[in-house]
């Protein structure tokens, strides 16, 4: 650094070069320095000035005469007001109280506060005057202001004038250096009578207090009021001995504080105490702190001191390792943007509920675990990846810097960032190894699914991407096998296909045989269309693990479809359908759930607040109303109490909304109703048949006219819908059936609310129940409606888009994919997304291809996948295969066994397919095994007829022995 010319010797005497400020100069008991990054810039600025104005430094002070006016300082005049009043106001030269103005390593110096002064006042060109003044403290009425130059007391705080000096480096032109000139020489001071150094600090902490409202710069934050508290503290101890919170509450109450509530308590005193002494411990945490609040400013999230103390008692009695990881945590997460601060409010904090604290604390533990010995020895990473690992992991700078940015991630560091080439040299499973950790540590999108793992109290199966650790585990270990199935592949004649890459294609398609290229090409290109029209119209999002209104709220605002605006004339349906809710997803008995509505008012209140254009935040609370283009619509389960429940999500704690009501009954058809509420063993006493529907509107509904599409001589004038038919759970075309386990998953733990299970009647309760296993079949709703009811609903009450609330099945989806409306649904788990997406997926290719099903249907498909009825047809065709292996393998005489059983149960299928007469049709199966048989015996021993050499050849021969089998009679033997 160039030397400046404020070391050079004074012109006047007297000038001292040292530093006067309140406060230690040491760093004892403390975190070292708090300024550097500031001081390190404001010390290129302080040499810029002085090198802008080399003459100031000694230049004389002046007085201040009455009308503002100055003239030569008067050192007589001045030791006779001091001696009558204890103050004297004079001006003099920025560097009479201090020649360095560097702050004082335990001061925080409030950096946000100083750009947005020098924004506000110095941006636009030097003022007119100053707007604030520098109090400074003499122990003497005639000391020598001239003489003592540069070791008087501050008191003031020393933000404004560290804007004054950053607006300097701002002149343009000479007009504006002269400008700044004169406002650096004629600074405003005042001489205050202080002997006491306990004085001089209440006067120090009254004067900021005094200010505070005028000059943003000069209010503490939350980590300078705690150091306020504890460098008193250790300065009293060093005076006096030990200080209890009761003298330093004494101390405080006599100086000047801006608010009554600022003004610090003993539980406060006492907290400030407690949460250095955890800060302290934790080496880094304060430097933490301090970088939120150079970033962020008042915006920090670490804005008091009463929220970092209640950030420490998260995740149990932490280590000081684990409190520092928890502080990086929030600061990351805040810098991305995916945190608000009233998410760690002092509120959220002291909740009986897991916080974002708990969050990243659970997250330190599985980190721990990840890079822990046991599981990177499972993993067989070597040795040396292992240490990489360990170094680049453990905090989120390291990781960023080491692994790359993504999206808006790059503007959370200021230093390079280039993306590094560490990534590109790791081995496949090395990267598996990353991706896992990544995921479950670093991604802001899995933070739903670690509050999941956080409730339940073990990682949660979607937190891992790979199911649980093991699998996770398997996964890497494949990654490194990876390498060697490779180079197997390029050392064979014939490249084997890669199992890793291909093996869900290939259990998808196993059944599947194109007859050349061009057909599977037109397999995958219909495969896209459906694909694109599922994604068109159907958004999925993952209900939160604890069903936050907040959470939802976020979602719903950010998602597409609430982004659209419907028609003329038509209304945005938000659907909440209590048959698919609650306990009624697991027990088909309980088709009157026990109500618990802690779900119910989270996910209405965030429809209405996403909804309401005017509510931004919590504040708003007073223009909530419900949208004029909304209805809100709830099916009561045939319970219907519930419709009160269901209204009450419109009463707000100091109003009710303005809304208008109106019922719809639904009739069900008697059979299929007891249909389905059998289908796991169930005997009811009495089954209701009429369903309640509310929907609620701002206004009374003016709905166009339109007919029912499946009811004749009905509109949706009436109030009345029905009878309404359910499916048939053993029709597997339209019934989605899964296995329980995977029915688990796809519920996760919204199986019960809150609460626990609900009693149920005697007459509800299941009869014969018996344990279930894992790969059991049942529906996925046993109480959903068809997709042919939604389609009535959507088409009746003139749908734009719909939000599902409670969605289970696919049938509410497909309904929206046929008519083209906008369907958002927020789904249980990420599971239940995924499976419902491929559950759409496989109905709307099949429906595509169906001529029933007139709003899907695609000709040109019918035509391009032709080879795929042929399939159907053929029983897949993998049975001809068989049949054809069996043949050829007759020439060296296993064709006597398996060709018989081939041709068995080929001319049994045929038996029971064909045959008109009374005889064939009791006898053809064993005429056709016979016959089977007989033909596999001959080729057998003769060696048989040539085995085809074509698609076209094996499908005659399947076909022929298929028409054979129906007709009941035997072909000639033929040996």
């Amino acid at each position: 650094m160039p030397k400046r010319k404020a070391e050079q010797p004074a012109a006047e005497p007297g000038f001292k070069c040292r530093d006067q400020r309140l406060g230690r100069a040491d760093g004892e008991g403390m975190a070292g320095d708090f300024n550097t990054a500031f001081t390190k810039e404001f010390e290129a600025v302080l040499t810029q000035v002085l090198d802008m104005y080399p003459d100031i430094q000694e230049a004389a002070p002046l007085s201040v005469e009455e009308g503002g006016t100055a003239s030569k300082f008067d050192q007589a005049s001045c030791s006779a007001a001091m001696a009558a009043s204890g103050s004297f106001d004079f001006q003099g030269t920025v560097f009479l109280h201090d020649l360095r103005w560097r702050p004082h390593p335990l001061t925080p110096v409030n950096v946000r506060g100083i750009k947005e002064l020098v924004e506000s006042r110095y941006q636009g060109g030097p003022p007119a005057s100053h707007t604030f003044l520098v109090h400074i403290a003499s122990d003497g009425f005639e000391d020598d202001v001239a003489a003592n130059a540069g070791s008087f007391k501050r008191m003031s705080p020393e933000e404004p004038v560290f804007a004054l000096l950053f607006g300097c480096t701002l002149a343009k032109d000479e007009e504006e250096k002269a400008q700044y000139r004169r406002l650096l020489l004629s600074i405003p001071y005042r001489l205050v009578f202080k002997s006491n150094i306990n004085d001089i600090r209440k006067e120090s902490i009254s004067i900021r207090e005094r200010i505070r409202d005028d000059a943003r710069a000069v209010r503490r934050t939350g980590l300078g009021m705690l150091l306020l508290v504890i460098t008193q503290k250790q300065d009293m101890e060093k005076a006096g001995g030990k200080v209890n919170a009761e003298k330093l509450y004494n101390f405080f109450k006599d100086c000047t504080w801006s608010r009554e509530s600022e003004k610090p308590t003993k539980g406060f005193i006492e907290n400030c105490t407690t949460l250095w002494n955890k800060l302290s411990a934790a080496s880094g945490c304060v430097q933490v702190v301090r970088e939120a609040e150079i970033l962020f400013g008042a915006d920090s999230p670490f804005s008091s001191v009463l929220q970092m103390y209640y950030l420490t008692l998260c995740g149990g009695k932490a280590s000081g390792q684990k409190l520092l990881w928890v502080f990086e945590s929030v600061l990351d997460s805040k810098r991305s943007g995916v945190l608000r601060n009233e998410d760690i409010s002092k509120s959220k904090l002291d909740s009986s509920g897991s916080s974002p604290a708990d969050l990243y604390a659970f997250k330190f533990e599985l980190l721990e675990e990840f890079l822990g010995p046991t599981f990177l020895n499972s993993v067989s990473l070597s040795p040396k990846a292992c240490a990489e690992f360990r170094k680049i992991l453990a905090n989120h700078r390291s990781f960023r810097k080491a692994f790359g940015y993504r999206d808006n991630e790059a503007a959370m560091f200021s230093e390079d960032l280039t993306h590094p080439e560490f990534r590109s040299s790791l081995s496949p499973a090395e990267e598996k190894y990353l991706e896992l950790v990544e995921a479950a540590i670093y991604d802001k999108f899995h933070d739903t699914s670690i509050r999941q793992s956080l409730k339940l109290g073990r990682v949660a199966a979607d937190v891992l991407n790979h199911g649980t650790v093991q699998k996770a585990v398997q996964a890497i270990h494949d990654a490194g096998a990876a390498p060697a199935v490779e180079a197997v592949k390029e050392s064979e004649d014939a490249p084997m296909p890669d199992a890793a890459a291909g093996q869900e294609e290939k259990e998808e398609k196993a059944d599947l045989f194109f007859p050349g290229e061009e057909a599977q090409e037109a397999y995958e290109r219909w495969q896209a269309v459906v694909s694109n029209r599922i994604n068109t119209y159907v958004e999925l999002i993952v209900r939160p693990a604890n069903s936050s209104m907040d959470e939802m709220y976020t979602m719903l605002r950010q998602s597409r479809t609430f982004q659209k605006e419907p028609e003329t004339g038509e209304y945005h349906l938000h659907i909440y359908d209590g048959k698919t809710e609650g306990e009624s997803k697991t027990q088909p008995a309980l088709r009157v759930p026990q109500n618990r509505p802690s779900y119910m008012a989270a996910v209405v209140g965030a429809a209405l607040r996403a909804r309401c254009k005017e509510f931004q935040k919590a504040e708003d609370l007073d223009a909530l109303t419900v949208e004029e283009r909304s209805i809100f619509m709830f099916f009561d389960a045939f319970k219907h109490d519930n419709l009160n429940v269901f209204e009450k999500c419109f009463n707000l704690p100091d109003r009710k909304l303005r809304k208008s009501r109106k019922l719809l009954y639904i009739t069900y058809e008697e059979s299929t109703l007891l249909r389905r509420s059998r289908v796991r063993c169930c005997d009811s006493l009495e089954l209701d048949v009429v369903e309640h529907s509310v929907m609620i509107s701002q206004n009374a509904l003016e709905l166009g006219a339109r007919k029912r599409l499946t009811m004749e001589n009905s509109t949706n004038k009436f109030n009345h819908l029905g009878p309404v038919t359910l499916e048939d759970p053993n029709n597997k075309d339209e019934e989605w059936n899964l296995p329980v386990q995977e029915k688990r998953e796809l519920l996760g733990d919204t199986r019960r609310e809150s609460g626990g299970a609900s009693s149920v009647p005697p007459e509800l309760a299941e009869k014969g129940k018996a344990q279930r296993a894992a790969t059991d079949l049942e529906p996925v709703s046993f109480h959903g409606n068809t997709a042919k009811f939604w389609e009535e609903i959507y088409h009746s009450y003139w749908a734009a888009s719909i939000l599902d609330m409670t969605p289970q099945n696919d049938n509410a989806a497909l309904a929206a994919i046929m008519l083209k409306k906008k369907y958002l649904a927020i789904v249980n788990t990420q599971a239940h997304a995924t499976l419902l997406r491929e559950r759409l997926q496989e109905r709307v290719f099949r429906l595509m291809r169906d001529p029933q099903c007139t709003r899907l249907y695609e000709p040109m498909a019918v035509a391009d996948l032709d080879f795929l009825n042929a399939n159907a047809d053929e029983s897949k065709i993998e049975k001809g295969k068989k049949v054809g292996k069996a043949k050829k393998k007759a020439k060296s005489g296993d064709g006597t066994s398996k060709g018989g059983d081939d041709g068995a149960n080929t001319g049994g299928d045929g038996a029971s397919k064909g045959g008109g007469k009374k005889a064939g049709r009791k006898g053809g199966k064993g005429k056709g095994g016979n016959t089977g048989g007989g033909e596999g015996n001959g080729e057998g021993a003769e060696g048989g007829k040539k085995p085809p050499q074509s698609l076209a050849e094996l499908l005659v021969q399947v076909q022929n022995s298929a028409k054979q089998g129906g007709e009941g009679e035997a072909p000639p033997p033929s040996g």
